[in-house]
């Protein structure tokens, strides 16, 4: 009895199946509810774009999706573990090196990417270049397995980084820079098209997101037939948040009374001197450090009893050697430089704070800080401005990206052309002066920095990620 019902069950499972089968063709799917996703980073930096893709990566996987990074052994500091887990305390050791996967060979262009690479690949569902330099590799990597979708997360605009003599708009501006660094000025021009070929990588099948309107229009303005889908940026508020400690806040907010009150206020008492900051960096020209310590050097000098300038990003060795080079190009100095120097921690004029090398260290800093002060020539998102004004610190920042954008025309910050030294010095002075502006843009400017959180940067990315995976395989009839 019972092997004659076993074997009814046996029959009744082999059978069933098979009238559902023969009735409808198969049906491909076009979503698979936990895409796999391999990140292409040219290196484990722990700087600018890195730092959102490692942060965005680490929340996605905490999502439950199948998210990993790949990067050539050639560039990954042997502290790499340590480096990332102090991006988040929500990923471990064994996180990391899950999460992390480190190939031999080469990864970048002008060379063709490791054969380790384009193997490893194959087990994603979406592959994604992540700097132009990597772009290159998704043309070998698709070519070997069409299955899988190419993406590029575009974080910059980056033909203007190698700045082709006939359409980079701040050629002039790079010449002067080359000769204080005294760089020949060598046309790129092969790295240049290289560059503007990347965003229609794959016959234009590459998926392309951003995290700002300006990269957007830049790319689709600029490139044919390319389309920018725009997904959310973000700051880690675990590390820039604003002055929790009352006294402290209360000194802040102290300095943003009318000016006659600031007048009247006897030295060392809480209210004391505005306080801005800058980062110099002088080795990249687009972040325009000469233009910048040249700005802020004139304002302490008109203003010494009322704001302190503290710099960042230089020791006080290159701070002077800095201000020799403008005294020298520029044939004078209109401000007592040498006396303005103080030793890191004095109470001088100018203030000189190295190299920050830890985000707590710079958040800090942003706390305890009024105005941020940004004079490159473009900033595609303006990360440190952000975080600034997550900190209660009023960014200034070039209009020429995502200023008007993350300002919200003027409203939670300021911003200008940082070319134009002229018009961002009265710019800066008059936020200098008008306590009661800076009070409402450090009000409004912590709500607004408040949109920008991690979890809902992933969440857009893992949205526009599944939308394009669908597209992708409906056009391309591939189903896993």
């Amino acid at each position: 009895m019972m092997r004659s019902q076993l074997l009814s069950w046996v029959l009744v499972l082999l059978l069933y199946p098979l009238p559902s089968f023969f009735a409808a063709p198969l049906t491909l799917s076009t979503q698979d509810p936990q895409p796999s996703i391999l990140f292409m980073l040219s290196s484990l930096a722990i700087s600018g774009g890195n730092i959102s893709i490692l942060q965005e990566a680490i929340e996605m996987r905490r999502k439950g999706m199948l998210v990993s990074l790949a990067v050539s052994r050639k560039h990954v500091p042997a502290d790499y573990v340590s480096l990332i887990m102090a991006l988040s305390s929500a990923i471990t050791t064994e996180g990391v090196r899950d999460m992390i996967i480190i190939y031999d060979g080469n990864c970048c262009w002008p060379k063709a990417p490791s054969s380790e690479l384009v193997r490893l690949a194959r087990s994603f569902d979406i592959v994604i270049a992540t700097y132009h330099t990597t772009a290159l590799a998704l043309e070998v990597i698709v070519k070997d397995h069409p299955h899988l979708m190419p993406a590029y997360y575009v974080q910059d605009y980056e033909p203007w980084f190698t700045c082709n003599p006939f359409e980079c708009p701040f050629r002039n501006k790079l010449t002067f820079y080359n000769r204080w660094l005294n760089k020949p000025l060598v046309t790129k021009e092969k790295h240049f098209k290289y560059t503007e070929s990347t965003y229609s990588v794959v016959s234009g099948k590459v998926f392309l997101f951003a995290k700002t309107k300006w990269i957007k229009k830049m790319v689709e303005d600029n490139h044919k037939d390319t389309h920018v889908h725009l997904v959310t940026p973000s700051i880690d508020h675990t590390v820039y948040y604003p002055e929790l400690d009352f006294l402290k806040m209360k000194a802040k907010v102290a300095r943003m009374l009318p000016l006659k009150s600031l007048k009247s206020t006897p030295p060392g008492s809480i209210v004391g001197k505005i306080k801005i900051i800058a980062m110099l960096r002088p080795r990249t020209p687009r972040r325009n450090t000469l233009i910048c310590l040249d700005t802020l050097l004139k304002l302490a000098n008109e203003y010494p009893t009322l704001v302190q300038v503290s710099f960042f990003g230089v020791d006080r060795t290159q701070l002077t050697a800095l201000v020799a080079s403008l005294v020298e190009i520029r044939g004078m100095a209109p401000y007592r430089s040498s006396s303005m120097l103080r030793r890191e921690g004095g109470e001088g004029t100018v203030k000189v704070l190295g190299l920050l090398k830890q985000r707590h260290d710079l958040a800090k800093l942003y706390r305890s800080s009024d105005l941020f002060v940004d004079m490159s020539w473009w900033q595609a998102f303006g990360r440190t401005a952000v975080e600034a004004m997550a900190c209660g610190c009023v960014p200034i920042m070039p209009s020429v990206g995502a200023g008007s954008d993350v300002c919200e025309g003027g409203r939670v910050c300021q911003y200008h052309d940082g070319t134009d030294e002229v018009g961002y010095y009265a710019v800066v002075e008059s936020l200098v002066q008008n306590h009661t502006e800076r009070l409402r843009m450090m009000e409004a400017g912590l709500t607004r920095a408040g949109e920008y959180s991690i979890r809902q940067a992933a969440s857009s990315i893992q949205a526009a990620l599944r939308t394009g995976l669908t597209d992708f395989r409906r056009k391309n009839l591939v189903s896993l």
